[in-house]
């Protein structure tokens, strides 16, 4: 599931890389969130010559709604999440899928990553916690994100059971996901660079950065009520910085 909004300068590479996986039955949704560019002819051009490719194009209603549109049109057991900008690895959705198989109680799976600039050169990697307790921990405390939202597979029943994406959360809607993906099943991360990140000043995550500090204070103020836990204030964190990315 690849939400893209204008984003043709690094979608053919995206795409590339998961039409690649040595993982073979799958079907890649490319939802377009009405892009001006040429993002909407990329992907088509994929569609026509590998049937596991289809082009949702939409009106542009922001990233949660095209989520949501992909998820409904989603049939496999199975979500993936990518992002236009992003590379995986090829064994990524082998390993994720086996995970998840070798799991029944754990709802959605990440990994960590390596950290590329704007032409592709390494540039650092992170590492996030593997297990529900810390990661689950890590969520209440409002630390940083303890799961990178688009080396994520989830299972399609259990998103569907949480309430999908919200829109009212954004830009922090794979945070509130995952607070109520917890709540119903356990989260883990496979401790392998299985996506390489791309860091630029156009990310969700540094162009919206004061908006997610606020809306991350809100939800992990709203999960720490539900569970009975004290209100916490959370530090405000630096935007990921473009030439130092944690290691």
């Amino acid at each position: 599931m690849l939400p893209v909004w204008n984003g043709a300068r690094f979608l053919a590479e995206a795409i590339e890389s998961v039409m690649s996986q040595t993982f073979r039955d799958f079907e890649l949704l490319v939802i377009d969130d009405g892009s001006t560019d040429d993002s909407r002819a990329i992907a088509e051009s994929f569609f026509r010559t590998d049937s596991r490719v289809k082009v949702i194009a939409r009106h542009h209603g922001g990233v949660v709604a095209a989520l949501n549109a992909g998820l409904e049109e989603a049939r496999g057991a199975f979500v993936a999440r990518m992002d236009a900008d992003d590379v995986c690895a090829p064994s990524r959705l082998e390993k994720q899928i086996a995970f998840l198989e070798a799991h029944p109680r754990c709802a959605a799976v990440g990994s960590d990553v390596e950290v590329i600039d704007e032409s592709g050169e390494r540039v650092g990697a992170i590492t996030f916690p593997a297990v529900h307790l810390d990661i689950e921990r890590a969520l209440l405390d409002g630390a940083r994100g303890p799961l990178s939202h688009p080396t994520i597979l989830m299972r399609r029943d259990a998103v569907t059971a949480a309430g999908a994406y919200r829109t009212e959360t954004f830009p922090s809607e794979d945070l509130d996901l995952w607070i109520r993906l917890s709540e119903i099943g356990e989260l883990a991360n496979i401790g392998e660079q299985l996506l390489r990140y791309r860091l630029h000043e156009n990310a969700i995550g540094i162009r919206e950065r004061r908006r997610q500090v606020t809306m991350t204070a809100r939800l992990v103020g709203l999960a720490r009520r539900r569970k009975g836990l004290q209100p916490i204030t959370l530090p405000i964190a630096p935007a990921p910085s473009l030439a130092t990315p944690a290691e």
